[in-house]
């Protein structure tokens, strides 16, 4: 999509001050100088403002030329609209570039230096004797020791929160002495030959601190981490059996990302964007600042149009993979999604037969960085999202649910409070002295 199209789909949105900085970065690669004029104009204008309603009136067919303007314009751009040499763009001016004039070093005056000669140090006189080496001493490893302490049954079970309650604050944690580490040399490494594609392991990420995405809401609690990769892009699938739930959590998670600020394109193959469900779905789950970072499109004609429509987003949402395949012909998730763009995401929905299995063979999900199972119960209000997958993870995945009707996260395996008053343990029944 070339700059003036970019520029000319703002008519009529709310636009966040991210996406036509963006904008005026592809003009100045274009050349585009009434682009840049335009919108620099409103951001310099409007300093504090973070989004901005665009109704563009009558925009001009012909370039920026030097005769439209007057001063630092009329000099720096010819007639063609194109900047002459020894101008370029400032923070949305023309500034003239002034060549520094080279300055002349004087040389510095030699002076002699008479060289000393090293005094000479005499050999010392040879001696068969051997001096005796003493060995190292190691140092000695106190055992850990542990003061026995008589036990109590009711106090053992508070302690192992077997009983619901907190831990009684009288009770004192057993004493462990501190034992001093032995120190010993560090191996050293001998130098060798490797292939200049294999990078020593201590010097991959020093470029600098990890980076990620902003997830808003609930749904970012329960993503926890989504990586912006500086190589390769992540892959987050979803999968389910029909009426779990895959298209709402789609849309949930797309205004999680998109109204932070995130450029999200919306490959809709299942649901046309002038249907009336695809509308009640927008209107129902995205926020307007959502729907201001969030372009949408029904049909993809090639992998080339493909690519064309990805590389402009920083978030691609498909419904489904199998109707992208019908549209595109084959296609790898893998080598043609994942490893062709780099700090992107893709979520995608992925279709299943009526036996369970994901249409197209299973292995293709196999290849998400989170992998994401819905869930279908009686009632929809208890259907619900589950990892089957997640490199990100902070805690352990059985730990942790997104219900999908409430857009709520929970930990099913937590324990309430009612729930453990309502636990009854026979006493008389655990011994817990040692022999």
């Amino acid at each position: 999509m070339s700059v003036v199209e970019k520029f000319n789909s703002l008519n009529g949105k709310t636009i966040s001050r991210k996406r036509i900085e963006s904008v005026i970065d592809l003009a100045k690669k274009e050349n585009n100088a009434e682009i840049i004029y335009r919108l620099s104009k409103v951001l310099r204008a409007n300093p504090s403002v973070n989004s901005f309603k665009f109704n563009i009136e009558q925009y001009p067919t012909t370039r920026l030329n030097a005769p439209r303007h007057t001063g630092s314009y009329k000099e720096a751009l010819d007639n063609c609209g194109r900047l002459k040499p020894g101008y370029k763009f400032e923070k949305g001016r023309v500034v003239k570039i002034e060549r520094k004039k080279p300055v002349k070093k004087t040389a510095k005056p030699k002076v002699a230096v008479k060289k000393q000669a090293k005094p000479t140090k005499k050999a010392p006189a040879s001696t068969n004797a051997k001096t005796p080496v003493k060995p190292l001493a190691k140092k000695a490893v106190k055992p850990t020791v542990t003061r026995k302490r008589k036990s109590d049954p009711k106090k053992q079970l508070e302690l192992f929160g077997m009983n619901g309650r907190k831990k009684t604050t009288g009770l004192k944690a057993p004493v462990v002495e501190t034992v001093e580490p032995v120190n010993e040399p560090v191996p050293v490494v001998q130098q060798r030959s490797r292939n200049p594609r294999a990078l020593n392991i201590g010097a991959a990420g020093n470029d600098g601190p990890a980076s990620y995405f902003t997830v808003m809401g609930e749904e970012g609690k329960f993503l926890q981490a989504v990586e912006r990769k500086p190589h390769h892009s992540v892959v987050i699938t979803m999968d389910g059996e029909q009426g779990a739930g895959k298209t709402t959590t789609l849309y949930k998670f797309m205004n999680a990302f998109a109204s932070h600020g995130n450029s999200c394109l919306f490959i809709s193959g299942e649901e046309h964007p002038q249907s009336s469900l695809a509308i009640e779905k927008r209107d129902k789950y995205l926020s307007s600042q959502a729907i201001a970072n969030t372009d949408i499109v029904a049909e993809v004609n090639s992998m080339n149009d493909l690519y064309d429509l990805i590389k402009d987003y920083e978030i691609i949402f498909i419904d489904s993979w199998q109707k992208l395949v019908r549209m595109v012909g084959a296609i790898r998730l893998d080598e043609d999604l994942r490893k062709k763009f780099n700090g992107k995401v893709f979520v995608i929905i992925f279709q299943q037969t009526t036996d369970g299995r994901t249409k197209g063979g299973s292995e293709i999900v196999f290849d998400g960085d989170i992998i994401i199972k819905m869930y279908k119960q009686p009632s929809f209000n208890d259907n619900y999202a589950a990892f089957d997958k997640n490199r990100y993870t902070k805690i352990p995945i059985e730990n942790i649910r997104y219900n999908i009707a409430n857009g709520t996260v929970y930990n099913p395996n937590e324990v309430t409070e009612q729930e453990a008053e309502n636990i009854e343990i026979d006493y008389s029944k655990l011994n817990f002295e040692t022999t």
